[in-house]
């Protein structure tokens, strides 16, 4: 009995650990700096970036606006995205997202199309307040 016990404890915990890997996202590194562009369609960065963000507020922000944000269910179906963001880590390698800033801030990432993460309301007025100074 305490086996059975045990073992369910254990599968539960698994279960729990696994869900929540798989409904937030998940940095490559440490960033140090943002880059952010107005978008020109999927599948590509704009590379005329209009703003840089390399302070540890900035990037403190940022930082956890992606690994808080939540992973949606469902086919995507988007507009065009409204911003482009580069994400530059300490290791030399970069990533590259699409954005939505709405109510809620929608991120996808460019290897990765079929899959968008949403961002809280009010991480979305910091993002929004950051991105238009």
């Amino acid at each position: 009995m305490k086996k059975l016990i045990t073992l369910i404890s254990l599968s539960v915990l698994l279960i729990g650990c696994h869900s929540k890997e798989a409904s937030s996202f998940e940095l490559k590194g440490e960033i140090v700096k943002i880059s952010i562009s107005e978008s020109k369609g999927f599948y590509e960065i704009n590379p005329n970036f209009f703003i840089e963000l390399k302070d540890d507020y900035a990037i403190e922000i940022i930082t956890k606006a992606i690994t808080t944000a939540e992973k949606q269910a469902g086919s995507v179906d988007m507009a065009e995205p409204e911003y482009d963001m580069r994400v530059f880590y300490d290791h030399g390698k970069k990533h590259d997202f699409h954005l939505w800033i709405e109510e809620e801030t929608t991120l996808m990432e460019l290897e990765n199309t079929e899959t968008t993460y949403s961002i809280s309301p009010e991480m979305t007025k910091t993002l929004h307040n950051l991105i238009s100074k």
